[in-house]
């Protein structure tokens, strides 16, 4: 099923303003954080050290307990772009498929849409792709194609996360952990002008 609200690439202002819009209200009632990481650590725990082990994960059941199906803002860092690949280009629509892999890792950990049933043959969880629809105006298919292909393009979501999983490691010892999240809203822009790509939102 196609994206509730779809917003147009490289748009000129005024376009397509009620997806900026919705994307808008969502970030502004969100707890904008610091990082990927430092938000990881806080909500699964970085709990090591025996000598302060209890204390530490009492502070993660805490943030877990505060922040579970309430709407977080996190701008990604650069790696994120990679998750986001030009699929398809529809010229009857005049609009392009970016296909995002939902999966963005911080020092070992990752936040994903929904928890991973499975691994691939390296050991990385496997998600489901989420589509994102963008029209084009006066950008071109070549134009969308060099953004990604130059990793200029910016992730920003907001996301519910809704718990941790954990997985066993594929011929490996030890386990993989991340945040299973529903990711509410994503908007894509240019990283070097902050010129809006595409902006997926769905409540």
């Amino acid at each position: 099923m196609r994206p509730l609200l779809v917003t147009v690439l490289l748009a000129h202002a005024g376009v397509a303003v009620g997806a900026e819009d919705a994307f808008a209200k969502l970030r502004d009632r969100a707890k904008q954080l610091t990082g990927l990481g430092p938000f990881l650590d806080r909500y699964i725990g970085h709990c090591d050290d025996p000598f302060s082990k209890a204390e530490c994960l009492r502070n993660a059941a805490r943030a877990r307990q505060e922040a579970e199906g309430k709407l977080q803002y996190l701008i990604l860092d650069d790696r994120a772009s990679e998750m986001v690949h030009p699929a398809a280009f529809d010229p009857k629509e005049n609009q392009y498929r970016l296909d995002m892999t939902p999966y963005f890792e911080a020092d070992g950990r990752s936040l994903t849409e929904g928890s991973p049933k499975s691994q691939d043959e390296e050991g990385r969880p496997r998600v489901a792709l989420l589509p994102i629809w963008a029209k084009l105006q006066d950008a071109t298919p070549m134009d969308v194609e060099r953004l990604f292909r130059t990793g200029n393009v910016r992730v920003q979501i907001v996301f519910k996360p809704l718990g941790v999983w954990t997985m066993r490691r594929r011929n490996k010892k030890g386990t993989i952990e991340g945040v299973k999240a529903k990711f509410v809203a994503i908007r894509l822009s240019d990283a070097r002008t902050g010129e809006e790509i595409a902006v997926r939102v769905r409540e």
